[in-house]
């Protein structure tokens, strides 16, 4: 998440975008991710994040990779990073 938000237009100052990072931070819950029972993303290699996403009950994933971003996850919504950052 950093390293996507750090990507970020020069319109987005540091500051905001130091604060994003403190309040994902902050926020964020670790754990396991259960399995999916069948395949979500284009790229099987991002199905993880919707797994974990799911099990960790999130409201939203912040993203910057394109396959995820087509993901259709009734359950979470996904943003990219200017998007979440208006949100703000």
């Amino acid at each position: 998440y950093e390293r996507t938000l750090r990507k970020l237009p020069a319109h987005f100052s540091a500051l905001v975008i130091n604060e994003a990072l403190s309040i994902v931070e902050e926020q964020a819950i670790w754990g396991e991710a259960r399995p999916l029972p069948f395949p979500i993303c284009d790229d099987p290699s991002d199905d993880i994040f919707i797994a974990a996403s799911i099990s960790g009950n999130v409201d939203a994933i912040v993203t910057g990779d394109k396959a995820l971003l087509r993901a259709h996850v009734p359950e979470i919504k996904i943003f990219r990073p200017a998007e979440f950052l208006k949100l703000l």
